[in-house]
């Protein structure tokens, strides 16, 4: 899926997974979860198009800010909780690494 970062060259690139270490995963959880947000945030105005044109163009702009939306919506809502699975072996391991560490 195309990502902003094409545009802002100062975002970060969730095109691909940077790295598999515990920092790297939990920064992109949270990338994630910013570009979920502003995906909604994008289309709350929608309503707002009906106050200047025409309901059949206030209609197709909705429909345009969903279906250029929601997919993006799906895919963070899909990646992240694998993500966070991820996440959540990788810490029990390090744990269970520092209990069988000798004294």
């Amino acid at each position: 899926m195309p990502d902003g970062t094409l545009f802002l060259k100062s975002g970060y690139d969730k095109s691909r997974l940077n790295g598999s270490d515990l920092d790297t995963l939990e920064q992109f959880i949270m990338e994630t979860k910013r570009a979920e947000v502003t995906h909604w945030l994008s289309m709350l105005p929608a309503g707002l198009f009906f106050l200047w044109n025409p309901p059949w163009a206030g209609w197709v702009m909705v429909a345009y800010a969903v279906l250029f939306n929601l997919p993006f919506i799906l895919s963070q809502r899909y990646n992240r909780p694998r993500l966070e699975r991820i996440c959540q072996r990788k810490k029990a391991r390090l744990q269970l690494k520092k209990e069988r560490r000798p004294v």
